[in-house]
């Protein structure tokens, strides 16, 4: 599966949204684990993800969890960050 070219521009153009895709690419974490792991700050990973989730790149396993709401990679996301890897974007 080929990702949608506008998608995959909108991922190269963005370092936080290569980040949390990157974070997420083993197991769902929560915005804090995310933001903790990345240095950042928690209101720039809950955007980013809010922009990822948007691109359907990104689901929350728990959508009415008022804390801890949990994010995982999309079969679509997953495909995005495997073509990103190929071509380097991320270290192993």
């Amino acid at each position: 599966m080929h990702p949608d070219w506008d998608v995959y521009g909108k991922i190269v153009a963005s370092e936080y949204r290569q980040q949390v895709l990157d974070c997420l690419r083993k197991h769902p974490k929560t915005p804090t684990q995310i933001a903790d792991e990345i240095k950042k700050h928690q209101s720039h990973v809950s955007k980013t993800l809010q922009e990822l989730s948007d691109f359907n790149l990104v689901r929350c396993l728990n959508p009415d969890a008022k804390k801890g709401r949990l994010y995982q990679l999309t079969e679509r996301g997953e495909s995005v960050y495997l073509r990103l890897k190929r071509e380097g974007y991320f270290d192993d």
